[in-house]
C-alpha cells in the first residue's frame, strides 16, 4: 500500500510541477489542458533527466528527477502566481468542478486497474519478461543511453524513452521494478482516462455543450477507450450457450471459438480463451487436414493489453497519443494565423510541440507517422483559413514551421534517431497485402465502435454532400447566381482523397499482380468489399474536413471528425499495404494501425455521444426515430463488448494463485523459491558494472532473467528479441554459441584455459548456474567452475560462481 501512495504521490507531484507549463501553452483549450499534467510532467522532467545524463552533466538517478520537478515547479508557479493571480483564481472559480471531476476519473481508473493487478500480478508469460528487463535497465543506468541487459557492452536498440519515464517515477518513489511494472500499467489507464476525458470535454465545451451530458460523454470515451472491448466475446457468448451450428463457427473461422468449450457457467472454462478477442482476423485455408493459418494477424485493443499486462511502447504511448491530439487541438483553436510567427508568439507551446514530436517516436516509434500527418493536414488547411490561399504559398507557408519542428526534435533526441534506434524497416518500404480482411472479423473488431460515432459521421456527410450539391448545381440550380459552377468550385479535395483511394487501390492491384503473390483472380474484387465503402466515406469525410478547415474551422466536430478520418485512412491502409518490417507480413502493421484506429475512434466515439443526444432534441420525427434506432443498436453492441472485459477479468485472475500483492516476482515464492532468493542477492550484491553469463534461450522463455529481474547485464538474452533489435544475428550469434561452450566445455586443463579466455573475453565476474541451465546444457559439469571461481552464492537449486582475481579478466 505504501509503494501505491508514494507512486502516486511523485507522478501527482510531477503533474503539479508543470501545471503553470500547460496554463501558458494551451491557452486555447477550456481547462488549459489539465487533463494532461500527469504525462506532460513525465514527459518534460524525463526529457530533461535523459538530456543532463546523455551530457554528463548530471545522472540518472532519483534526486535528478526531484531537482528538475523541484525547479520546474518553482519557476512556474512563482511565474503564475506572480503574474497571473487574479486571472488563475478566476479560471479555477470558473472549471473547478471540471478539475474535481477529471481527477476522479483519474482515480477511479487508476485503482480500478490497480485493484486487479493486484489480484493477476504475475510478470511470467508472453513478453513480460522483456518488458521488465527493459524497465530495469533504464533505472540502473546512470547515464542515457541505458545497456542493453541482454547484450553486454552495447547501449539498448529499442524505443525506450517510454520506459525511461515510467521507470524515472520508480525512482522518484523508491519502488522496486517488479512492483512499479505493475503500477504502470494502472497509471497508463488513470492518465488515459483523464486525457480522454479532458480532451473529450473540451471538444463539446466548443461546441457549446455543458452539464451532465458533457461530463457523461468525456467518462463515455474513458470507457470506450479503456474497457470496451470487440465484439468476438458476442462470439464467445452465443458458443457457448449452443447457439449456431458447427458450420457457423467454422465459416465464422475465428481461432478458439467454437461449441467444443464446456463453459463454466456464464464464462468460457478453455485455457487461455480470452486471447483470441486479440486474434481475430485471420483466414485459414481449410483443404488441408488441419486448417492452416493464411493471414495470422493481431489488432489489440487497449482493454485486452492492460488485462494482459504486457508493459509495451504502444500501451505506454496511450497518454501521450491524446496529449499530442490536445496540441492539435490547441493549434485548431488558435486565432493566430499560422506561420513561423505563431512559434515565435506561443513560444511555450512550440516547445513542447517540438519535444512530442521528438518523444512521440521515441516512446513509440509507430506514433510519430499520427502527429505528423494530423499536424500536417491541421496547418496546411488552417494556412487556407487564414487567407493565404491555396497552391505552393499555402504549402510553404504551412510547412516550413512543421520543419522547423521536425528538425529541432530530431536533434534534441539525436542520440536516439542517428545512434541507438536500427531500423527494421526493409526496401521496399511498403509492400502489398496478399490477403485482406473478411467482413465480418472486420466487423467483429470495428462494429461497436464505429456504431458509436455513426449519427455524427453520418451527419457530416449528409452535411458534406448537400453542400457539394449546392456548390455545383448539380440536380438543380447553380446558387448565387454562378453562370459555370464547376469553374468556380473548388476541387482540390475531391482530387486529393480521390488520388489517396483511388490511386492506393490502383498501385496496390499493380504491386500485388506483380509480385506473383496474389491469391487468385477475383483479388480485385473480393479487397473492395471493405475497402471499396471505407475509401467512399473517406473521401466524403476528407471533403466535409477540406471545407471546414479551410473556412478557418474551430469547432470541437472539426477535431472529431479528423480523428474519425485519420482512424479511417489506418484501416484503409492495412487492408491494401504493409510496412516491410522483420516480420515480412501485415501482422504488425495490423496491429500497430489498429490500436491508433481504436484510440481515435474512442475519442470521435465519445463526441458522437454527445452529438447524438443534441440532434435528437433538434431534429424532427422521423429523423428523432432513426436516431434513437442508431442509439439502441450501439447501445446494444456496447452491451455485448463489455460482457469480454468482466468475464476474460474474472478468469485471467483466477488463473493466477499469487497471493494478493503488486509484487510481479512473488510467483516465484511459491514456484521456485530458489531462483527468487538468488535475484535478491544478485540485486543486493552484484554491481550494476559487472556482468553475468546465464543460459541462453529464445522469445518467450525463463531465460534472462537473472540479468532482467536485477538489472546485472548478462552476455546475452532472448535471442529472437536481440535479432528484432539489431535486424540481424551479427552481435548475438557468435555469443550464444560462446555461450553454449562456457557451459558445456570439458574441465580438462585445455578446456579450462578455453573457459577461462572466454569469459575474459566477455568480461564475465559472475556465471549462473541454475535450474533452466543445467536443463538446457546437458553436459554441464559445474565443478569445473570451482577451479577458476569461488561460490559467491549457493542454495539447493541456483549456484552462483565469482571468478578469483588471481584470473586475468
Amino acid at each position: 500500500m505504501l509503494d501505491l501512495l508514494f507512486w502516486l504521490l511523485a507522478v501527482s507531484l510531477m503533474g503539479l510541477a508543470v501545471t503553470p507549463v500547460l496554463y501558458a501553452a494551451f491557452p486555447n483549450l477550456a481547462d488549459r489542458g489539465f487533463g494532461f499534467a500527469r504525462p506532460l510532467g513525465m514527459l518534460i522532467v524525463g526529457a530533461l533527466v535523459w538530456m543532463a545524463s546523455l551530457l554528463h552533466l548530471m545522472p540518472n538517478s532519483a534526486w535528478s528527477w526531484w531537482i528538475f520537478t523541484v525547479a520546474i515547479a518553482s519557476c512556474g508557479w512563482y511565474w503564475l502566481w506572480s503574474r497571473h493571480r487574479d486571472e488563475l483564481w478566476r479560471f479555477v472559480k470558473l472549471r473547478w468542478a471540471h478539475l474535481v471531476v477529471s481527477e476522479a476519473v483519474f482515480f477511479i481508473f487508476f485503482l480500478l486497474f490497480a485493484f486487479y493487478k493486484l489480484h493477476d500480478p504475475d510478470i511470467s508469460g508472453t513478453e513480460k519478461p522483456m518488458d521488465l528487463m527493459m524497465l530495469n535497465a533504464v533505472i540502473v543506468a546512470d547515464y542515457a543511453p541505458p545497456g542493453d541487459l541482454w547484450l553486454s557492452g552495447h547501449p539498448v536498440s529499442y524505443y525506450y524513452f517510454g520506459y525511461w519515464l515510467f521507470g524515472g517515477i520508480a525512482q522518484m518513489s523508491s519502488v522496486a521494478a517488479e512492483v512499479a511494472f505493475n503500477l504502470s500499467i494502472a497509471l497508463i489507464a488513470g492518465m488515459s482516462a483523464t486525457a480522454i476525458y479532458s480532451l473529450t470535454v473540451n471538444l463539446i465545451r466548443r461546441d457549446g455543450g455543458g452539464g451532465i451530458l458533457m461530463m457523461g460523454s468525456g467518462a463515455a470515451a474513458a470507457v470506450f477507450l479503456l474497457v470496451m472491448s470487440n465484439l468476438n466475446g458476442l462470439w464467445e457468448l452465443l458458443s457457448l450457450s449452443g447457439i449456431g451450428s458447427d458450420g457457423f463457427y467454422e465459416w465464422l473461422g475465428i481461432d478458439g471459438v467454437d461449441k467444443s468449450d464446456p463453459g463454466a457457467g456464464w464464462r468460457p472454462a478453455g485455457f487461455w480463451w480470452w486471447w483470441s478477442s486479440s486474434r481475430v482476423i485471420n483466414t485459414f485455408d481449410t483443404g488441408l487436414e488441419s486448417a492452416q493459418s493464411l493471414d495470422f494477424t493481431i489488432q489489440e485493443f487497449p482493454f485486452f493489453s492492460l488485462l494482459l499486462g504486457d508493459l509495451h511502447p504502444h500501451v505506454m504511448s496511450i497518454p501521450f497519443v491524446l496529449l499530442s491530439v490536445g496540441m492539435v487541438a490547441n493549434i485548431v483553436y488558435s486565432s493566430d494565423r499560422w506561420g513561423i510567427g505563431w512559434l515565435l508568439r506561443n513560444r511555450m507551446s512550440a516547445l513542447l510541440l517540438i519535444l512530442m514530436v521528438g518523444a512521440s517516436g521515441f516512446i513509440n516509434a509507430w506514433d510519430l507517422a499520427l502527429i505528423l500527418v494530423v499536424l500536417l493536414v491541421v496547418v496546411y488547411l488552417k494556412s487556407r483559413g487564414d487567407g493565404h490561399g491555396g497552391g505552393v504559398r499555402t504549402f510553404v507557408v504551412a510547412v516550413m514551421p512543421i520543419a522547423l519542428i521536425l528538425a529541432a526534435a530530431a536533434l534534441f533526441f539525436s542520440n536516439y534517431y542517428f545512434m541507438t534506434l536500427r531500423s527494421q524497416i526493409q526496401f521496399p518500404p511498403l509492400v502489398p497485402a496478399q490477403y485482406g480482411t473478411r467482413a465480418v472479423h472486420f466487423l467483429t473488431v470495428w462494429g461497436g465502435m464505429l456504431s458509436l460515432s455513426l449519427v455524427f459521421l453520418c451527419a457530416r456527410a449528409w452535411h458534406t454532400l448537400t453542400r457539394e450539391r449546392e456548390y455545383t448545381g448539380i440536380g438543380g440550380a447553380a446558387v448565387n447566381g454562378w453562370a459555370h459552377p464547376l469553374k468556380r468550385i473548388d476541387f482540390a479535395p475531391w482530387a486529393i482523397s480521390g488520388a489517396i483511394v483511388i490511386g492506393g487501390y490502383l498501385l496496390w492491384f499493380a504491386s500485388h499482380y506483380l509480385s506473383g503473390r496474389f491469391v487468385n483472380e477475383w483479388d480485385i474484387y473480393t479487397r473492395l468489399v471493405l475497402t471499396g465503402p471505407m475509401g467512399l466515406i473517406f473521401i466524403v469525410l476528407f471533403v466535409g474536413a477540406y471545407r471546414l478547415g479551410s473556412r478557418s474551422a474551430d469547432s470541437g466536430g472539426y477535431v472529431a471528425l479528423l480523428s474519425a478520418l485519420y482512424a479511417l485512412l489506418l484501416l484503409f491502409g492495412a487492408e491494401l499495404f504493409f510496412l516491410h518490417d522483420f516480420f515480412a507480413n501485415r501482422m504488425n502493421t495490423v496491429f500497430k494501425f489498429y490500436y491508433q484506429a481504436w484510440i481515435m475512434l474512442s475519442l470521435a466515439g465519445g463526441y458522437g455521444v454527445f452529438h447524438m443526444f443534441r440532434a435528437l432534441s433538434t431534429a424532427g420525427r422521423y429523423k428523432r426515430l432513426a436516431i434513437r434506432a442508431v442509439f439502441m443498436v450501439a447501445m446494444l453492441l456496447v452491451i455485448f463488448s463489455l460482457y469480454y472485459p468482466i468475464a476474460a477479468s474474472i478468469t485471467k485472475t483466477g488463473e493466477s494463485s499469487t497471493r494478493a500483492t503488486l509484487d510481479g516476482l512473488a510467483y516465484l515464492e511459491e514456484r521456485q523459491p530458489e531462483v527468487r532468493e538468488a535475484l535478491r542477492w544478485i540485486r543486493e550484491n552484484v554491481d550494476k558494472d559487472d556482468v553475468i553469463v546465464e543460459g541462453v534461450g529464445g522469445g518467450y522463455s525463463e531465460f534472462g532473467r537473472y540479468s532482467g529481474f536485477t538489472g546485472s547485464q548478462s552476455v546475452l538474452g532472448w535471442t529472437g528479441h536481440e535479432n528484432q533489435w539489431r535486424g540481424g544475428g551479427e552481435l548475438w550469434q557468435p555469443r550464444e554459441a560462446d555461450i553454449q561452450r562456457i557451459y558445456t566445455i570439458p574441465g580438462d586443463e585445455e578446456g579450462l584455459t578455453e573457459l577461462v579466455r572466454l569469459l575474459n573475453h566477455y568480461q564475465v565476474e559472475y556465471v549462473i548456474v541454475g535450474p533452466d541451465e543445467r536443463q538446457k546444457y546437458t553436459d554441464l559439469d559445474d565443478s569445473k567452475f570451482d577451479s577458476i571461481a569461488t561460490r559467491a552464492y549457493e542454495n539447493s537449486r541456483v549456484t552462483i560462481y565469482r571468478l578469483r582475481d588471481d584470473f586475468d579478466r
